[in-house]
């Protein structure tokens, strides 16, 4: 079936997305005292998480299709590869020597992984155009980009106010209401 087949190339993808945050997790953790926390760059950090794992869930519903596009399955396979490149470049990294400073991290590197995430949310949005009517309902579609459209303009918003931690938990605080929005409310059970 060509959905086993697409979903499993998809499924590498957010495998090694998945490890390079964990493995970030991991290497912060085992740092200890050398690390100075910031809850701004932790929130971005699981931000990541749920969006790999919500976009996983959310390729379920594409079992019902029996004929893919060769350009269908080059969206998927962009839309994985815009996650893993926000979850890459999100994952701090862990020098064997010296202090290790997230909110630096957040103010140096937000300047990437930030626009990776709203362009996540961008293709997120053109998802349910390019498989309109295979997986979900037009209203289901349209409850869904009701969702992803704060979660859009607060990631275009913390674009440009990396360094006021207040404004990026202001951000964060929007994305994940979002989140939870869609998670209860609309992602429902898997069947």
């Amino acid at each position: 079936m060509a959905f086993e087949h697409i979903i499993g190339l998809l499924s590498f993808v957010y495998a090694l997305a998945l490890t390079h945050l964990l493995l970030s997790v991991a290497t912060l953790l085992r740092a200890g005292r050398r690390v100075r926390f910031s809850w701004i760059t932790a929130g971005w950090m699981l931000n990541a998480c749920v969006l790999i794992i919500e976009n996983w869930i959310v390729f379920y519903g594409l079992r019902s299709l029996t004929i893919f596009s060769v350009g269908t399955i080059f969206f998927l396979f962009a839309l994985g590869c815009s996650n893993y490149m926000y979850a890459a470049l999100v994952a701090a990294d862990a020098p064997p020597e010296g202090e290790i400073d997230l909110w630096r991290f957040h103010t140096e590197q937000g300047r990437l992984y930030v626009p990776a995430f709203a362009v996540c949310c961008l293709f997120a949005l053109l998802t349910g155009t390019v498989v309109a009517g295979h997986f979900t309902s037009i209203g289901d579609w349209v409850s869904r980009n009701y969702t992803l459209l704060p979660m859009t303009v607060a990631a275009v918003v913390g674009c440009f106010t990396l360094r006021f931690a207040w404004l990026q938990a202001i951000v964060l605080a929007v994305i994940f209401a979002s989140w939870g929005y869609f998670i209860i409310l609309l992602q429902g059970v898997m069947r």
